[in-house]
């Protein structure tokens, strides 16, 4: 692999990278109470 592809690749990896975070970010923001876990409270009592 020469130089160049090696700089296109971590380009294009680079990204890749920043759009899936984009995205997981954007899922996050969506989900009820802010997350997966959200509807318990910090004592483990779920939320009604």
């Amino acid at each position: 692999m020469n130089r160049r592809t090696f700089e296109y690749e971590k380009a294009v990896n680079e990204e890749l990278a920043e759009h899936r975070q984009i995205m997981e970010k954007n899922l996050i923001s969506m989900a009820p109470y802010g997350g997966a876990w959200g509807i318990y409270d910090k004592h483990g009592s779920a939320r009604c």
